[in-house]
């Protein structure tokens, strides 16, 4: 007798998704994100067998906008197989402040980094790269904690869906979560006395984790180009531009900052 009901209560359910055609996924998201995190060298040339540490410190000069993009998305059901387009915003933007921490340490020409930045966010990374009399140039990979705010409606799949039900909802409609992402990039700097130029390529697509199902959303690639002074041994400052490009869209900010060499 169980069995039976059993039989009938999942004969219900396989009908019900056969005449609702509803599928479990979004249809539209919002999101508020960042840039992806800047890695540099050492800007300078360090001695062999010797390692340095620095604090840094920048302010950012981001203003609010908001990118669109779109997730193409195959659906499967048990009567079809379709694609499904994912209306989303990134927002970007607002005024930051930021802290951290790096160590180096080289050997003949190759020269290992850590370090560890914390703002609203925080990421740490590990660098490998090579430093010489008048440029240096690496690679480097992390983790991306962000604090940040995501709303989302579900996929409406029916035949009286209206524009409206899978267009992005207002931010203020989600909820705050704290999101995991790994990063990576590579950096080139050169060196000119006490003047330094540094150019960063970092880059990371937001993990969503299990906030929301939404797969294949687009990364966030960030340019950051740098001019640097360096006033004595022990001290930096440093500004330039700072250029995040998402699939064809672009958002510019600019950042400013001083490094501190206390040993």
């Amino acid at each position: 007798m169980r069995l039976t009901n059993l039989v009938y209560t999942f004969a219900l359910v396989v009908t019900g998704m056969l005449v609702t055609g509803c599928y479990k996924n979004v249809g539209a998201f919002r999101l508020e994100t960042s840039e992806a995190p800047e890695v540099y060298g050492v800007n300078r040339n360090l001695d062999k067998h010797s390692s340095i540490q620095r604090f840094h410190g920048r302010i950012g000069i981001d203003p609010e906008e908001s990118i669109h993009v779109d997730v193409t998305e195959r659906i499967e059901s048990l009567d079809e197989s379709k694609e499904v387009i994912t209306r989303g915003i990134y927002d970007f933007g607002g005024f930051s402040f930021e802290g951290g921490y790096d160590v180096f340490y080289k050997w003949d020409l190759f020269v290992f980094g850590f370090g560890a930045t914390i703002s609203d966010d925080l990421h740490y990374h590990i660098s490998l790269g090579v430093n010489t009399q008048y440029f240096e140039m690496g690679v480097f990979t992390g983790l991306f904690h962000q604090y940040t705010r995501l709303s989302y409606r579900e996929l409406c799949d029916h035949t009286y869906c209206s524009e409206d039900n899978n267009a992005p909802p207002g931010i203020s409609s989600g909820q705050n979560y704290t999101l995991t992402s790994s990063f990576g990039g590579l950096y080139v700097g050169v060196f000119f006395g006490d003047i330094f130029i540094n150019y960063t390529f970092s880059s990371y697509t937001p993990d969503l984790g299990d906030a929301a199902i939404i797969k294949d959303i687009p990364s966030i690639d960030t340019h950051y180009f740098t001019l640097g002074y360096r006033f004595d041994d022990t001290y930096e400052i440093v500004g330039g531009a700072i250029l995040s490009v998402v699939e064809d869209e672009q958002h510019l900010g600019a950042g400013l900052g001083v490094i501190f060499y206390p040993f």
